[in-house]
């Protein structure tokens, strides 16, 4: 207590300066340590790395009215937050430099004033709050279709950045995320010496005349102008398909000479995502299944869902009680298959077993009757028997469903490979982690003999 004192009693600016030079973890657990870091400065503002500039005649003004700092702790978790998120901004695919960033958050500042949220979340803010470091990732940017024509051009203009894609669904298309509340999203890329362009008028033209082509060969039309060798037929894909079909709505179209890259794998990694959602960024990203991963920065500041996060932990929401029982049951022996075990992998209808799909149906009953672990679809409001969703019970639902822990669960063990400690059963850690589950109750064994 005496060193915390002695901490406390440095001027407010030095422990700023420290906390820039510190994560955010260890600021926190600082902050922790002593009630004086919990009082109002006088001598420290609100100012950030990524505040907008403060012109001379105003300093006194925002000093004592938009700058005033009500808690020391809180200012110093937030300027090692703001250095750490510029720290991966800058190793990140897009490698967005310190004033590219103040950039972004001086636009997300002026939706916010407009009353429209563009908020970053994701890995980007994973890496910002734990101080951990992950290798080849991109930024996610949530936003609604009114403030995307600013991002747009903040990335093109600004960034130097073409796009890539414009997708009605988030991740590659088999494991897609709920699209609920995505609208599309759109994905950006640094150009390289072997980047080629195209304006989106004209990938929209050439897929056009390709897909006529196609129809008129097809129909056997040879007398059909559109059946012409000058037709290029690989704009038939599904980004430019997605593209073309996009123009048609004024409130998501591009610009006319909006660069977009003639291939569809972009010649690059993605740098950027843009997630356009349906209803607010906040609703969207409450969704997430991994708690952690719903921290968010707004240009202004941090949400934190949870202390845990400074502690490198996080719960599965949504994969807690139902995948859990169910994976415990489903990783078991196959009782109808002598000696078979399942391995962890999303399914599709046509290549599954009559003896999979039985295993899969009977692993979900018996999780749905355990500790009232129920499924998705047998709750109060619809039970088994309403007639108006017996349909749905099936064993293409039963398929889904495994589809979906599947994809979660992968999503589970990225993270505890990361550092991160998601609370799963522990089972299910050794079965997929066996080194770092060993390791872990390793740690928690040596700290109960130290409390003993």
């Amino acid at each position: 207590m005496d060193e915390s004192a002695g901490i406390t009693s440095l001027p407010d600016s030095l422990l700023l300066n420290i906390a820039s030079f510190s994560d955010p973890p260890s600021t926190y657990n600082l902050i922790q340590t002593c009630s004086d870091f919990h009082r109002p400065s006088s001598e420290l503002s609100n100012h950030h790395l990524l505040s907008a500039p403060r012109t001379a005649s105003r300093v006194g003004l925002s000093m004592t009215i938009t700058d005033a700092v009500k808690n020391v702790a809180s200012r110093l978790v937030k300027e090692s937050l703001v250095r750490g998120l510029v720290s991966v901004l800058q190793r990140s695919n897009a490698c967005v430099s310190t004033e590219q960033a103040r950039q972004l958050a001086r636009l997300q500042n002026g939706e916010r004033r407009k009353g429209r949220s563009v908020i970053l979340s994701g890995s980007t803010l994973v890496q910002a709050v734990t101080g951990k470091r992950f290798d080849n990732y991109d930024l996610d940017i949530y936003c609604t279709k009114e403030s995307l024509p600013r991002i747009r051009g903040l990335l093109v203009r600004q960034f130097g950045m073409v796009c890539q894609s414009a997708l009605p669904y988030y991740g590659d298309e088999e494991n897609a995320l709920n699209t609920t509340h995505i609208h599309h999203v759109e994905t950006y890329i640094l150009p390289n010496e072997s980047t080629k362009t195209l304006s989106i008028t004209g990938v929209r033209r050439r897929y056009f005349r390709a897909k006529m082509a196609q129809q008129a060969a097809a129909e056997g039309d040879t007398d059909n102008h559109w059946h012409d060798a000058q037709v290029d037929m690989s704009y038939l894909n599904k980004r430019n398909e997605c593209l073309y079909k996009m123009q048609r709505y004024t409130k998501y179209k591009f610009p006319r000479n909006f660069p977009i890259t003639v291939s569809p794998k972009g010649n690059g990694p993605k740098a950027i995502d843009i997630i356009v959602c349906k209803g607010s960024p906040e609703e969207t990203i409450d969704q997430f299944d991994i708690e952690i991963c719903k921290c968010t920065f707004d240009g202004a500041t941090f949400h934190i869902i949870s202390p845990d996060a400074f502690h490198l932990r996080s719960t599965a929401s949504k994969f807690s009680k139902l995948g859990n029982q169910y994976m415990s049951y489903y990783l078991q022996p196959i009782p109808i298959i002598t000696g078979a075990y399942c391995t962890i992998s999303r399914m599709r209808s046509r290549d599954i077993t009559n003896h999979m799909m039985m295993h899969i149906i009977q692993c979900f009953l018996k999780a749905a009757t355990k500790d009232n672990c129920d499924l998705p679809l047998l709750d109060d409001e619809n039970n088994l028997l309403n007639e108006n969703i017996s349909w749905k019970i099936t064993p293409r639902y039963f398929l889904k469903l495994h589809n979906q822990i599947v994809t979660q669960l992968k999503r589970v063990v990225k993270y505890l490979r990361r550092g991160i400690d998601v609370q799963i059963d522990g089972a299910i850690k050794s079965r997929f982690l066996p080194e770092l589950y060993a390791a872990q109750t390793e740690v928690e064994r040596a700290t109960k003999r130290q409390k003993v």
